[in-house]
């Protein structure tokens, strides 16, 4: 999970790119703002190319580069969004490079091998291998992007590097002559996590004969896990079950049919069990103690116990909700009396 914050608080702040990002599986999105822009022409217009690192997220970036047979010169485009690496400071410049466009949107660019070299003219050239689905822990998938750093192109030139060893970046990422890049004003998507706290009713019992005198024995079994598909249709998984890096949780109907299903890749829920349990959520589902009615001496008419519950909202940049996730806290219990 990514924590987004703004490229004038970067150029404000520089050395605030070495930082390692705070906890397991989560890093830095930058995001373009309004005091960040830069102009030219005598401030008359607003300039759309990338001159510097780090890369922002909230835009997608074409890469320019040019090709010349020596009698004519052609322009080339390629539109890539480009995400830091998990883990990994800015100061890095280690990112994922995600195809926008096509047959293969939303799936990452990958390096070839060696083994995906070709003969041509009796030498080996390098073949460059389709996008795939993004796997955050493959070195072929991560790529280093560097300054162009000769002459007049010391900036707003690009070229990147395999941080696999034996890997081969696409060819538009590796030319040495350098791409530029330049962002389009339509915003990137992104999925948006938040976190809400409320507290929710657990139990309640009114003073009658068999609840009598000022204690009254607590026993209850809650779902320490509750997920929600859309924010109606309750879901189950197997933490243990992961295919291809993603945790899938499905909802069935009344008849065991499937009625909804949806694949989270499982750094995002190690992330979000990571940030429950280093606030004291324990995976157990049992509430049981002894209320005491220590507040009004003239009685009680009733008892009701509440529960700290923590809830990821997954939603769309539209705001539609995707899912919701509870942890419910049975260290954190509130009692009031009436």
């Amino acid at each position: 999970m990514y924590v987004t914050r703004s490229l004038s608080y970067y150029k404000k702040n520089p050395e605030a790119l070495s930082l390692p990002p705070d906890g397991p599986n989560s890093g830095y999105l930058v995001i373009k703002d309004s005091e960040s822009e830069t102009y030219c022409c005598f401030g008359l217009c607003k300039n759309y190319e990338i001159m510097d690192l780090p890369l922002p997220q909230n835009k997608k970036l074409t890469i320019r580069y040019e090709m010349s047979n020596g009698q004519s010169t052609s322009v080339n485009r390629n539109s890539v969004m480009f995400i830091p690496v998990l883990n990994k400071p800015l100061s890095s410049n280690q990112y994922y490079a995600i195809k926008t466009h096509g047959k293969n949107k939303g799936q990452a660019f990958t390096c070839s091998k060696e083994e995906d070299k070709k003969s041509f003219c009796f030498c080996r050239c390098v073949r460059d291998v389709k996008p795939k689905p993004l796997d955050p822990e493959e070195a072929l998938q991560q790529f280093e992007i560097c300054l162009y750093d000769i002459c007049c192109k010391a900036r707003g030139s690009f070229y990147a590097k395999s941080l696999a060893p034996d890997g081969f970046p696409p060819h538009f990422l590796r030319r040495k002559d350098g791409t530029e890049l330049k962002k389009q004003m339509k915003r990137s998507m992104f999925y948006e996590m938040t976190l809400e706290q409320r507290w929710e009713q657990f139990f309640t019992c009114h003073n009658d004969k068999i609840n009598e005198g000022n204690s009254v024995l607590v026993d209850v079994a809650l779902d320490t896990q509750v997920v929600l598909i859309a924010g109606t249709d309750k879901a189950m998984w197997d933490d243990r079950n992961v295919v291809e890096g993603v945790i899938w949780f499905k909802s069935y109907g009344k008849d065991g049919n499937e009625v909804a299903s949806l694949g989270l890749r499982h750094e995002i829920v190690e992330r979000m069990k990571w940030e429950q349990q280093r606030g004291g959520w324990q995976n157990q589902g049992r509430i049981k103690q002894v209320e005491e009615n220590r507040e009004n001496s003239n009685g009680w008419r009733r008892l009701s116990c509440y529960v700290l519950v923590e809830r990821f909202v997954l939603r769309r940049m539209d705001r539609s909700l995707v899912m919701t996730y509870d942890f419910k806290h049975i260290d954190k219990v509130k009692s009031i009396w009436d």
